[in-house]
């Protein structure tokens, strides 16, 4: 990437965009000032200032990754610049390390964080700042491969904050139970004539870090303390230090000539990114301008996040995560890719998945064989892959194991109905893992929600394609509709604001009388799965109660602008990627400005560089904790997705366009595109830009489908109406019908 500011930056991708040429589906919409407003309905009122992206509920501490996209080394930094290495596994919990990394200056504090931040969002060189009284540390940090192997590098530069100049001494405080040896080695590939080594006394030859200067160290409980030479710093005068940490056990000779030069390393760092990119040249996206940044650190996030596994990518859902991931976990990074235009990847990634399933149709869970959700994702992945690839080759091919994993459900329900348990007597399976707060197997909903989504798709599609024993998963959806629909009206609850909803765990079930609050259930616990149910899954109407109870349940649960307590943290707690599910169901529901208002929310709940926590405290709960991994790649999925789905969104039988659009994206006057963007109807483009007579004109194509197998569509729909006052004028080139006002 060319040195630039990230505005130009984001100015040159608009303008290579806004010269995209369609060909039929013109819409043109009017703005404030035309004689032709007039016809037009009312606009939806939102505040812009609400809709600002400013990180207004950034947690306290945050991660992020500089590691490169497939890389094995997840390099990790944290707020203030400290690194974390040697993750030691999730059974442990996700923040133990074998070295955490801190910089700082010696007999001084933290300090206090001025900034941190990264010149591109794809290029994660990370800048971070820190001062005290009268000194101040810039840090560099990013990753480098090549002839070297991989490492990580910290430019280290400390000044004065006046004229005078002060003694400085910095150090390198290492939190561990290793002990290390120290060599000092005259070297002129250090400005200083001298380099320092730290190398753990059990790895010998393998240095941890390398510095460009002498060090010494002090030994302390659980940490060791080097010393770098002190300094003499002003606000003119400044001291800076390499310090480098070989990711592939390289000896000190293999990296030694990177000590050189600080600006040499940053180039080969930027030069490494250059050939990334965010989104296939041919699915490409234009957005406002608070979006764009966000879109591409996202893409960027599940990159990093993602290793190789011989010839297919692994997705993961954060840098320390588990050997296997949750499947619903996968299905929606899986579905962002294929957003994104990384065809190849998330078509590999699905038969990943499928070369996993066992013999009886199962698939292997990090939850235990009870959570039944696992195999119904799985099923649905292989349809909502065919759907959006319009290529329904592997779907035929994986069609048998398909149903076997519908009939291993169906014969788990058939079981339980003669079975003692509260899921039996109603006809749904069995009791499992609910996950998101409903922790072991209980009388859970989650479970049943997911099949019938998967059995909802699959059935629809091999009716559509005439497929053998479409009959047995026709039956098995009606009986689990009906079932559920039964139960709904019996295990219905009041909510003290005056609505009923639907929980996710039976009446009955012991956990209710649960005396220890972190364990029992709140109202909102586990409800992100009926919002998957509502969509993607459409399984329920808009007329259905539980819906509605879903619906005014997260309204009323709503702090710090997403809902509150819908996970594991059931107290002052947050889990943001929550608000981007539910927001999509509220989108579907056509309550637009709830749905923005939630996705800001969540993404105002970012880091300053566009990562989330799985779940955090909100700011004013009097304990700050955390859980989860960080960056979360199915938060930066969610992202992606409802981003896409703010201009094309697909609903089960209609395609709606600019659902999601509001009043930040249409002040700046500029234009914003997808394009090639995959949806059940084939591939869909879409541009709207400004006019000079104040008008937007909205261009809309679809291509690349088989009217004998595509699902059917009856109407592709646009609002009459945008924020700002801007309403539907004329179409030309397609059959259109004006309704309401």
């Amino acid at each position: 990437m060319k040195p630039k500011t990230r505005r130009q930056f984001l100015t040159d991708l608009g303008l290579s965009l806004g010269g995209i040429t369609l060909v039929r589906g013109f819409i043109t919409a009017a703005g404030p000032g035309d004689d032709k407003n007039k016809a037009g309905g009312a606009a939806r009122k939102t505040t812009p200032g609400k809709e600002a992206v400013e990180f207004r509920y950034a947690p306290k501490n945050w991660n992020s990754t500089f590691c490169f996209p497939d890389d094995p080394y997840k390099s990790i930094v944290g707020k203030n610049n400290e690194l974390f290495y040697g993750f030691t596994g999730n059974e442990k919990g996700v923040d133990v390390f074998t070295y955490t990394v801190l910089f700082g200056i010696s007999g001084m504090d933290d300090g206090n964080l001025l900034v941190q931040s990264f010149a591109y969002p794809d290029l994660p060189v990370i800048a971070t700042s820190r001062e005290w009284n009268d000194q101040k540390a810039d840090f560099t940090t990013f990753a480098t491969r090549g002839d070297e192997g991989r490492v990580d590098t910290v430019i280290m530069e400390l000044s004065g904050k006046g004229t005078t100049e002060t003694a400085c001494s910095p150090e390198i405080t290492i939190r561990t139970k290793k002990s290390f040896t120290t060599e000092n080695k005259s070297d002129s590939a250090s400005a200083r004539g001298q380099v320092g080594v730290l190398t753990p006394e059990d790895d010998p030859g393998h240095p941890l870090l390398v510095v460009d200067a002498g060090i010494t160290i002090e030994k302390g409980d659980d940490l060791v303390r080097v010393k770098l030479p002190e300094s003499r710093v002003s606000s003119a005068k400044k001291a800076l230090f390499i310090i480098r940490f070989p990711q592939e056990k390289q000896a000190f000779e293999k990296i030694r000539d990177g000590m050189k030069d600080a600006d040499k390393l940053v180039s080969q760092a930027r030069s490494a990114w250059e050939s990334w990119r965010p989104f296939d040249k041919k699915h490409m996206w234009t957005l406002a301008e608070q979006y764009q940044p966000i879109l591409i650190a996202s893409s960027r996030t599940i990159s990093q996040c993602r290793e190789m596994k011989g010839d297919k990518p692994s997705f993961a859902t954060g840098p320390t995560a588990l050997e296997r991931m949750r499947i619903v976990d996968l299905h929606f990074i899986l579905e962002s890719a294929r957003y994104l235009g990384f065809d190849d990847e998330a078509q590999k990634g699905l038969q990943a998945l499928w070369d996993s399933q066992r013999d009886d149709g199962t698939f292997p869970s990090v939850d235990g064989d009870k959570n039944w959700k696992d195999i119904a994702v799985a099923v649905y992945t292989l349809v909502r892959h065919a759907e959006l690839t319009q290529n329904w080759d592997f779907f035929n091919e994986s069609y048998p194991d398909a149903w076997k994993a519908m009939m291993y459900l169906q014969d788990l329900q058939k079981k339980s109905w003669d079975g003692p348990t509260i899921n039996g007597k109603y006809g749904l399976l069995p009791p499992g893992y609910g996950d998101k707060g409903l922790e072991g197997v209980t009388n859970e909903l989650t479970n049943t929600l997911w099949a019938m989504i998967a059995i909802k798709a699959l059935s629809a599609t091999a009716d559509r394609l005439l497929l053998q024993k479409n009959v047995d998963i026709r039956q098995f959806y009606t009986d689990l509709i009906v079932n559920f629909n039964r139960m709904t009206k019996v295990e219905m609850v009041p909510y003290p604001d005056g609505f009923t909803y639907l929980p996710m765990l039976c009446k009955e079930d012991p956990l209710w009388k649960e005396s220890d609050e972190q364990k029992k259930p709140k109202p909102q616990t586990a409800q992100i799965y009926l919002a998957q149910a509502i969509h993607p899954g459409f399984v329920f109407d808009r007329t259905n109660d539980a819906v509605n109870g879903l619906l005014q349940l997260m309204k009323a649960v709503t702090r710090e602008e997403i809902p509150a307590e819908t996970g594991r943290m059931k107290s002052d707690a947050v889990c943001p990627l929550d608000a981007a599910i539910v927001a999509n169901a509220f989108l579907w529901y056509g309550d637009y400005d709830m749905a923005r208002q939630l996705f800001i929310g969540f993404l105002n709940h970012a880091s300053p560089l566009y990562a989330w926590h799985e779940e955090q405290s909100l700011l004013n709960a009097a304990t700050e904790a955390y859980a989860g991994q960080m960056p979360q790649s199915r938060a930066a999925a969610e992202c992606i997705r409802f981003l896409r789905h703010m201009l094309v969104f697909e609903d089960e039988k209609e395609l709606r366009l600019l659902p999601g659009v509001g009043p930040v994206d249409l002040i700046p006057k500029k234009p914003f595109a997808i394009t090639s963007t995959p949806t059940r109807w084939g591939r869909v483009t879409l541009t709207m830009e400004p006019q000079a007579d104040k008008r937007w004109v909205t261009k809309y194509t679809r291509e690349g489908f088989d009217p004998q197998k595509v699902a059917p569509l009856t109407q592709v729909i646009l609002p009459r109406a945008l924020p700002g006052n801007v309403r539907l004028d004329h179409v030309q080139g397609a059959h259109f019908l004006k309704n309401g006002l």
